[in-house]
């Protein structure tokens, strides 16, 4: 058999099938799912061209910004293509991305800044702790662990480490944000729930992460999504799930965009560019 010339037989057919299947059973949401690609290049214009503070470009947040923006943009580009079930799990963790952000932005952000950026120091050192064990099991040879580790870099891990850590948990450090909640939580590490309900997420916690986490965890149920008149489907996938998973990427777009703005412009350039983002995002949701 030859399964070359074949599936060049079938994929000149099938492409060709997609792309006007795509076009066509898509063009109804077209402009929810656009409004995506549209607040994404705002979001790069204003963290290449706007947000000049040293605090921002050197701050580890930044990467916060980025990956809201990255995930959208991500969803915009499964959305377009029908891919709703993928989309799912990128939304949950653009959500998970928003709660750290909002974490940051409800407090001392000063402070709160310096617990995310300063955690990485924690992580290396947690790192440099679990190749240690490996080595001590006889799971990881001392030649290979000196690859990663150096007696130089090993010290200086252990130093910052000592410099920080008492802004994380003394037994379990392995969450950036366990100072802020350590009181409420009775010196427990938050979970993204708590995180949530601090931010007040708690209603998009409850309401929406269960149902995104369908999709990651592989659930049976995903099969509702994926039905068609034949059963379930390979094919890309358009229905009114595609208007609100965009809907929902675009709202956390923006209230990132929103709370970065406010923060780092100046209050009349901020006054304007909310405006702006308003008038465009009342005239994305005004046919939902």
């Amino acid at each position: 058999m030859d399964w070359t010339s074949q599936l060049n037989e079938y994929e000149n057919q099938k492409m060709a099938f997609l792309k006007a299947h795509i076009q066509d059973s898509g063009a109804k949401y077209k402009k929810f799912v656009d409004s995506l690609r549209e607040f994404y290049i705002l979001a790069l214009f204003l963290g290449e061209k706007k947000f000049q503070s040293p605090q921002f470009k050197e701050s580890r947040i930044k990467q916060l910004y980025a990956k809201s923006a990255l995930d959208a943009y991500s969803v915009y580009l499964c959305l377009m293509n029908g891919l709703n079930i993928q989309t799912a799990s990128i939304i949950r963790s653009q959500f998970e991305t928003f709660v750290a952000i909002s974490t940051i932005f409800s407090g001392n952000v000063q402070f709160n800044t310096k617990l995310y950026d300063n955690y990485q120091y924690v992580e290396k050192w947690l790192d440099m702790r679990s190749k240690q064990k490996l080595v001590a099991n006889n799971n990881l040879a001392q030649k290979e662990y000196a690859k990663y580790f150096s007696a130089e870099s090993q010290k200086i891990i252990s130093d910052q480490y000592s410099n920080y850590k008492e802004y994380y948990h003394p037994r379990k450090p392995y969450h950036w944000a366990w100072f802020i909640y350590k009181d409420e939580l009775n010196g427990r590490n938050p979970n993204l729930r708590n995180m949530a309900e601090g931010c007040g997420l708690k209603d998009d916690y409850d309401r929406l992460y269960g149902l995104l986490s369908i999709s990651v965890h592989s659930s049976p149920l995903l099969a509702k999504w994926m039905a068609s008149d034949k059963g379930v489907t390979i094919l890309p996938k358009f229905s009114e799930l595609t208007k609100g998973y965009a809907l929902l990427s675009l709202n956390y777009l923006i209230k990132t965009i929103k709370s970065f703005s406010e923060h780092w412009l100046d209050p009349g350039e901020y006054t304007s560019l909310q405006s702006f983002i308003d008038a465009n995002h009342r005239r994305v949701v005004k046919d939902f």
